[in-house]
Formats: C-alpha cells, sequence, structure tokens
C-alpha cells in the first residue's frame, strides 16, 4: 500500500501538496480517490507506463523474503524502485490513499526529474512513434537528415526515470543570419505535463544565445493545440498564417526574442 505525498525541496519549502501532476500524463482522475487493485490492474494501467510511485518512502509492504528482490533492484541506478514495485505485486494487490501522509522532498539535482541532452538521430527515431500528433509516426532517417544535414543543428532528447520521452530539433536556416529554426519537436503522449517540452525549449534557447542568434522562429499548424496553448502562454509572438484546404490545417508562424 501507498498514500499521496506533500512534495517539498531541500529547504523544507512545500512545492505542492501532492504527486498528482507527475501522473496527469497517465490520468488526471485515477489518484484522486483511494483504491484497492489487484496486480494487473495496477501494471496495465499505470506501472507499465511509468514509475507512479515516485515516493518510495510512501510505501508499506510486507516485508516477507524481500531481500533479495531489494538487492537485485540495487542494479538499476535510477530506476531500482519501478523494478521492486513491479516485482513485488505479482500475483498480489495494491492499496492506495489519496490523502498527503507523508512529504516527498525532491532535491534539484535529483535523477528521477526530467533530463535532457544533445543525442544523434536515432534516439529521435525512437522517441518520434510516440508522439500522436505527428503526420507520420515512422519516417525513414532521411527525413531528417534531407532537412539538416549541411546546416548547424541542435538535437536533443528528454528522459524520465532514464526512458527517452520527447525530443526537439533546430537547425540555422540559410536564409535567415540572425534566427535559429525549431523544426521539430514532440513529447511521448504517455509523458505529458512532466515539463519535458519546456526544458527541452530552455536548452535550445541557451545553445541559440550562446551561439549568437537573436531570434528563434517556429512554425505550427491551427489542428495543433497543445502547442499552440504553450507558445502563447510562454510569450511567442505571431508573425504568419498560411492559408491551408481546411482551418483547422492553417500553419502558424510565432517567434521569440531571445
Amino acid at each position: 500500500s501507498y498514500t499521496e505525498s506533500l512534495r517539498m525541496d531541500e529547504n523544507n519549502r512545500i512545492l505542492s501538496n501532492s504527486c498528482r501532476d507527475w501522473m496527469a500524463g497517465v490520468s488526471e482522475e485515477r489518484w484522486k480517490k483511494s483504491y484497492i487493485h489487484t496486480a494487473e490492474e495496477e501494471i496495465t494501467e499505470a506501472l507499465s507506463i511509468c514509475n507512479t510511485i515516485p515516493n518510495v518512502s510512501a510505501v508499506v509492504f510486507k516485508k516477507e523474503n524481500q531481500i533479495e528482490l531489494l538487492e537485485h533492484a540495487k542494479q538499476f541506478k535510477i530506476s531500482g524502485d519501478w523494478f521492486f514495485y513491479y516485482q513485488l505485486l505479482q500475483g498480489k494487490s495494491i492499496a492506495y490513499c489519496h490523502k498527503s501522509l507523508n512529504y516527498f522532498r525532491k532535491h534539484s539535482t535529483s535523477t528521477s526529474t526530467v533530463a535532457k541532452k544533445e543525442v544523434e538521430l536515432e534516439e529521435v527515431l525512437n522517441i518520434h512513434q510516440y508522439v500522436l500528433e505527428m503526420d507520420d509516426l515512422h519516417p525513414p532517417k532521411t527525413f531528417f537528415t534531407d532537412r539538416i544535414d549541411g546546416l548547424k543543428s541542435l538535437i536533443t532528447a528528454a528522459y524520465y526515470e532514464n526512458a527517452p520521452i520527447g525530443y526537439m530539433i533546430s537547425y540555422h536556416p540559410k536564409d535567415d543570419s540572425e534566427s535559429i529554426y525549431c523544426w521539430m519537436a514532440g513529447v511521448d503522449h504517455r509523458y505529458r505535463r512532466l515539463g519535458a517540452l519546456t526544458e527541452l525549449m530552455k536548452y535550445h534557447m541557451n545553445w541559440s544565445k550562446e551561439n549568437g542568434y537573436q531570434k528563434m522562429k517556429i512554425k505550427t499548424r491551427n489542428d495543433k493545440r497543445n502547442m499552440l496553448n504553450y507558445l502563447v502562454k510562454n510569450d511567442w509572438d505571431f508573425t504568419k498564417v498560411e492559408e491551408s484546404a481546411s482551418i483547422e490545417s492553417n500553419s502558424i508562424y510565432l517567434e521569440k526574442k531571445l
């Protein structure tokens, strides 16, 4: 069994009354009420997607003969607790209390927050297939290389619990000396609301500033509402609308000063 936790930083400052916002990418309703589920339900609907029990100090279980299992979990630098819960649940049930009866201290250097790093295209191809908004979920590598080969570019991926969950590709267009173009960006639909897009965008903006660019530009579509909402919320400026056969498919151009 486990309970909800108040989230706090290393200075004991309360950051949130729960950890439910981290799980919103899996379900916005599941953890609002207490429940008892079978192992099959919990694994299929939650733990198979990501580690939905973020705080091991909020967990209580029968000790029995779990020493060997705990030792086995140590081989996983980041996701050992996830592995432990999965194994522990086999053939059992799990109870969850929606009340925040525990404190979860989250240090700024913790390894289980969203991380980002520069990667090769192969990693992007792996993530791309889980970004539901993309028109083609299985593009060939040449789809990317034909666009960015020979151009100064930045390719990054975001990770959660050591799993790749999002990516972003920006490059310098030949006909625009002062701008960087954010060409492709996406986050695995199973990990939304963890801040991956924000972390990726920050990385690209900082990189662009360091490389002397004055603006970042991006193009999206009228039906890509998640991206549009993000850009508007973060003060991007609209510069042009390109009409298409349907209003939903209109292309929208935006830019942001760096």
